[in-house]
């Protein structure tokens, strides 16, 4: 057994290990989410504000509970509605951009972070999360201005390190961005943006090995985190185990159903593999959350076509035209549609949906690649549905032609339908307790 063997087999123990629910032992805080151990705190503030609905105190420490365990919708209805209650509340401002950043709103979060800035907060991670938000607007000299107030501010913070690494990097200097990544991690063992970055390095270096530790150490640290499951399976693909790589797909959509380079690369294998009807789906739910994304919108179009759906092709098309307006092949298709099909059809909407809540228990560990097999696990893989996903009204409906056969045959693919509607104890607006002693029902806002 080599060593990439070797690593993907630990891979799976510790994600068998981190999925083992009733396990006693002392966890990770990110971990928590799924424990006993944290709910009593949320049950605490879904009673208090029952009890008292209009405290924006309340909203606010829920809003960070609900961060903690990864519903950043639901931490982002709490934190407006902090905001709502009391507006002059710097921390409600700084916690709204940090979820904007969280959830890839960059516009929206530096707005927030503004506000919170105007009231004149004291607080060395304010620095920190301005030069985060211009670097993901591609704001360099921001992004340079505001490392420096953080290094003044809060001068051993790992997150300096690791923006520091990311300009060196986009100035050419791999090398040096390579030693503030490592100087990261020796102030935050856990730091998942350090380890994020070190394994895209070893990554572009050709390293697939060294890559995969810190993927592993990503896993690690935070094993709800989707990049990990996504690179890992990046690494798994290239080293020509493609059903262990879609595996790792279809995890980061378990973990995050929002998290569309995952959905773009279960859908392109379905399209390589000859399976049009599944690819559709998988590119419309790709463009569920990512509507601007040229190549989803081709293919879904293209593949529309195929099926004889010409006039459900024209929106994907026009939505181009609009994205890339030097797009011949996209151009030329619309004024070849629009002639058959006059009626205005309105742009496929930004869908707004709460993101679904994971039991680690539906992680599928990926198996060493020399077995081929899926590690047993405790609750089976949802079948495939037959119907087409619900979308809004605004997007044609998709007629589905009879099932093709599934992609992997070891195991029944899962569909975006059963990936993101996964039971969530959190979700539904009356559900008894699930966790803690209480069964009184409550309503979670």
């Amino acid at each position: 057994m080599n060593i990439f063997k070797l690593i993907i087999f630990l891979s799976a123990i510790i994600l068998l290990s981190r999925c083992n629910y009733n396990k006693k032992e002392e966890v990770g805080r990110e971990e928590l989410a799924f424990k006993d151990a944290l709910y009593p705190e949320l049950n605490s503030l879904n009673d208090a504000i029952e009890d008292d609905d209009n405290n924006a105190e309340l909203y606010y420490k829920r809003a960070k509970v609900y961060l903690k365990i990864g519903q950043k919708n639901l931490a982002l209805a709490d934190a407006n509605k902090a905001i709502q209650f009391d507006n002059l509340k710097a921390p409600y401002y700084f916690l709204l951009a940090h979820i904007y950043q969280k959830t890839n709103k960059p516009t929206l979060a530096l707005n927030a972070a503004k506000k919170c800035e105007a009231l004149h907060w004291q607080n060395g991670e304010l620095p920190i999360l301005f030069a985060q938000i211009y670097w993901e607007l591609k704001d360099l000299i921001n992004t340079q201005l505001y490392v420096e107030k953080a290094k003044v501010a809060a001068p051993n913070h790992a997150a300096i390190d690791v923006l520091q690494g990311r300009l060196l990097q986009q100035s050419g200097d791999s090398i040096a961005s390579l030693k503030y990544y490592f100087l990261a991690l020796t102030k935050d063992a856990k730091n998942e943006d350090a380890l994020i970055e070190l394994s895209l390095a070893y990554d572009r270096q050709k390293k697939e090995d060294s890559a995969m530790v810190f993927v592993l150490k990503g896993i690690n640290a935070n094993v709800l985190n989707p990049f990990f499951q996504f690179q890992m399976g990046n690494l798994l693909a290239k080293n020509h185990q493609e059903a262990a790589a879609i595996e790792c797909y279809f995890n980061a959509i378990r973990i995050d159903s929002s998290h569309y380079l995952s959905s773009l690369k279960i859908a392109d294998q379905y399209l390589r593999t000859g399976n049009d009807i599944e690819a559709l789906k998988w590119y419309v739910f790709t463009l569920k959350y990512t509507p601007n994304l040229v190549h989803a919108n081709m293919e879904t179009a293209t593949l529309l076509e195929k099926l004889g759906k010409n006039r459900e092709a024209l929106p994907y098309y026009r939505n181009i035209t609009v994205i890339d307006p030097a797009n011949v092949k996209a151009k030329t298709a619309y004024e070849r549609l629009i002639l058959l099909y006059p009626v205005d059809i309105p742009h496929v909407p930004v869908l707004d949906t709460i993101k679904t809540f994971v039991n680690p228990d539906s992680i599928i560990p990926v198996a060493p690649p020399d077995t081929g097999k899926t590690i047993k696990r405790k609750r089976k893989i949802p079948t495939v549905k037959t119907e087409v996903m619900e979308i809004s009204n605004d997007i044609p409906l998709v007629e589905e032609p009879p099932l093709v056969e599934p992609l992997i045959e070891t195991t029944v693919s899962p569909t975006p339908e059963t990936l993101e509607n996964t039971n969530n104890p959190l979700q539904s607006k009356k559900k008894k307790r699930i966790f803690g002693k209480k069964n009184k029902q409550d309503t979670i806002q």
